[in-house]
């Protein structure tokens, strides 16, 4: 097998069907962009099988593109594996070709390149988005798609794969375009059943090697891993042992490992399966040093919580993409990737569908810490400008937490309201708590330290949101402030600098002040005026009284005025 991947690699070669003047550089530029996009930047796999597939046709390297050679070369699987008996390759490629649907059903411009993977083949073709007027998704050229298709099948059986591939796209695209107002109705109309979370079952660990003492080593291991797993309010965890049946609208992962003692380190790999599909879904193996594998016992159980269970890690981004998610789930995570990017458009449906959903169930602590989350950042961008709607956001936390108070994400949702309502001692004591409760919960750890920064405490808040960064599967558009921010303060402008232009959330306002704050200092008048001019086309308001929108995020007089003043440069300059 490595002898075939080393073979030299023929001219670049690419399917071309009738867009002549399509180049390997543009089909590269396309790849990309996908991969760089929130789907594919959070499913590794996806991303290593499709970039394996692409480059394997742009290199003239289309007959090595087999189920055993994505398997061993982008899935990480062994030379010894079996596509008769591990169904890895196919199951990815359905999950890929529904993850590719998503990303071009909100592409819109008209020529971009499409890679697409058809039925039937691993082999993708390229092609130039087509739309016609009046119809939402992708619509295909039927004669250069049966082209495209491997010439060895049959006419009939092309017409049937892309007739399916057709049929599941516009179901896919229908599907996403109005899940969240699909959600409202079933909550509407369905019975107040309980949220099924996604369910972890903890099973036995497979010990070689070890003597009776070690054997209780790993044990304790597996119990502080259960107990750091069951603090994330997103999962539920099982004791191990086989799951009982469970609706199909609830996912179920099995989580387990070998550990292997040898003279002077002990090997210990972890995986988890999904159990639905038969297949692993992550897997990760560590080498500890006999000497000091306590420490490095109890790095890995952070390591391995925060990537598996928090929002946006592993399990999180399984569950984002199956269309299975029970709606009351699926209301929970569109809130979640609201919070992650701020963007308008993900905020539709959000707020109405946590209130049913928490009509629905008086009792679910998160859909009432989630609806306060929300409630404040609405209050910031001005769409709810009364304090009336800071009490209702406070109110809604305390409830979460009355509900459930060892709730970290209660805590935390406690925390921002309180802070926004200016109690900034109490509010610092819950986040406190909050992250006492759930340590391994970087969204917890990441708003605990960005408002101990504005506080006034910005060294300790600062290495709080930098060990947050570091440690979260993703950097949502508040990490990313957060690191801009920490810098900032501690007046290293070179960080911060280039911090701010790595935001990747153009359209979140503070992303917009910063750059505007950074340019200003440096004498940018472009940027300066870019940033400033796309703030106040976002919120008029901002132009109006930018002091009175700050105060809304930075109730510390001392950041206030520096942020202000900056921001005057900045003014002054676009003015210039």
């Amino acid at each position: 097998m490595r002898e075939l991947l080393s073979r030299p690699r023929a001219g670049p070669v690419w399917m071309k069907p009738e867009d002549q003047d399509l180049q390997p550089n543009e089909i590269r530029d396309a790849l990309q962009h996908i991969l760089a996009s929130p789907t594919f930047v959070n499913a590794p796999q996806l991303s290593a099988f499709l970039r394996f597939v692409v480059e394997s046709v742009l290199t003239g390297q289309t007959d090595y593109i087999k189920g055993y050679t994505i398997a061993v070369g982008a899935l990480g699987r062994a030379d010894s594996f079996d596509p008769r008996t591990d169904p890895i390759v196919r199951v990815e490629a359905g999950r890929l070709r529904r993850a590719l649907s998503r990303y071009y059903a909100s592409l819109k411009a008209q020529g971009a390149v499409v890679i697409e993977l058809p039925l039937g083949t691993y082999v993708p073709v390229f092609y130039r988005l087509k739309r016609k007027p009046g119809l939402a998704g992708l619509v295909w050229d039927w004669p250069r798609q049966l082209n495209a298709l491997p010439k060895a099948r049959g006419v009939a059986m092309s017409i049937v794969f892309v007739a399916l591939a057709c049929l599941g796209l516009l179901a896919t695209l229908s599907a996403l375009r109005h899940a969240v107002s699909t959600t409202n109705t079933v909550l509407a109309t369905g019975p107040p059943a309980e949220l099924l979370l996604p369910l972890v079952s903890i099973q036995a660990f497979e010990i070689v090697g070890a003597s009776p003492q070690q054997k209780l080593e790993i044990e304790g291991f597996r119990g502080r891993l259960r107990d750091a797993l069951a603090r994330f309010d997103e999962i539920e965890v099982a004791s191990e042992g086989e799951l009982p049946p469970q609706p199909p609208t609830r996912s179920t992962y099995r989580l387990g490992g070998t550990a292997e003692y040898h003279h002077e380190t002990i090997t210990l790999s972890l995986w988890l399966n999904d159990a639905d599909e038969g297949t692993v879904a992550w897997t990760q193996a560590f080498e500890i040093q006999s000497t000091g594998a306590r420490a490095a016992i109890n790095d890995i159980v952070q390591q391995v919580s925060t990537k598996l269970a928090q929002p946006y890690g592993v399990i999180y981004a399984r569950e984002l993409a199956d269309n299975r998610l029970d709606p009351r789930y699926r209301c929970v995570v569109s809130a979640f990737e609201f919070q992650r990017w701020f963007s308008p458009s993900a905020s539709d449906g959000v707020e109405s569908c946590l209130a049913r959903l928490t009509t629905l169930n008086p009792n679910f602590a998160d859909g009432f810490a989630m609806r306060a989350l929300v409630a404040l950042h609405q209050y910031y961008e001005g769409k709810s400008g009364s304090a009336a709607a800071v009490e209702q956001a406070v109110g809604l936390a305390q409830k979460a937490v009355d509900l459930k108070p060892h709730s970290a994400r209660a805590r935390q949702a406690l925390m921002n309201a309180l802070f926004c309502h200016g109690e900034i001692g109490s509010a610092l004591a819950e986040g406190e708590t909050a992250v006492s409760l759930n340590p391994n919960d970087m969204l917890v750890l990441h708003a605990y330290g960005i408002r101990l920064i504005i506080a006034g405490r910005a060294e300790e808040g600062a290495a709080l949101v930098r060990r947050a960064a570091a440690l979260s599967p993703i950097r949502p558009a508040m990490f990313e402030f957060g690191l801009f921010l920490a810098a900032y303060v501690l007046g290293d402008y070179e960080k911060a600098e280039a911090q701010a232009r790595l935001f990747s959330a153009s359209d979140f306002p503070l992303t917009l002040i910063a750059r505007s704050v950074i340019a200003a200092r440096n004498g940018d008048t472009a940027r300066a005026r870019q940033a400033t001019e796309r703030l106040s086309a976002l919120n008029p308001d901002w132009r109006i009284n930018t002091r009175r929108k700050l105060e809304r995020y930075f109730p510390s007089m001392e950041l206030l005025d520096r942020l202000v003043q900056d921001l005057n440069i900045a003014a002054t300059s676009s003015a210039n």
